[in-house]
């Protein structure tokens, strides 16, 4: 769980390192205008989109965008950040396993590193 104004992680890319899509990894697109001074912004746009306009950009997985709305954006050493706003809680993916899913989870991503490192 993070709790307010802790960081969320995000990614660096959808991409693996052969430039195959990674599943459930997508473009979080905010667009400059709709962030407020204090970071909170009401409007977004999710998946294989793109903007018409000036825009921070965020690779998220499904977790998180499903909880967009728990967050908001702050300048830390001049780079955009998602972190979570003041009164909220951000549950991680591993806080809503159970034992059994976590380790289905795991192998999962054992299995597709494997696969990527075959090709």
């Amino acid at each position: 769980m993070i709790k307010s104004n802790g960081i969320v992680p995000v990614f660096d890319t959808k991409h693996d390192e052969n430039g195959n899509i990674i599943s459930g990894r997508i473009s979080l697109v905010i667009e400059t205008e709709q962030i407020q001074p204090n970071g909170v912004f009401n409007e977004y746009k999710g998946g294989q989109v793109f903007s018409s306009g000036p825009s921070v950009v965020f690779v998220i997985d499904m977790n998180t965008y499903n909880q967009v709305e728990k967050l908001k954006i702050a300048f830390i050493d001049g780079k955009p950040n998602l972190v979570v706003k003041d009164g909220e809680t951000f549950d991680e993916i591993e806080d809503q396993e159970t034992p059994e899913e976590k380790e289905i989870r795991e192998l999962q991503e054992k299995l597709a590193a494997l696969l990527a490192n075959k090709k």
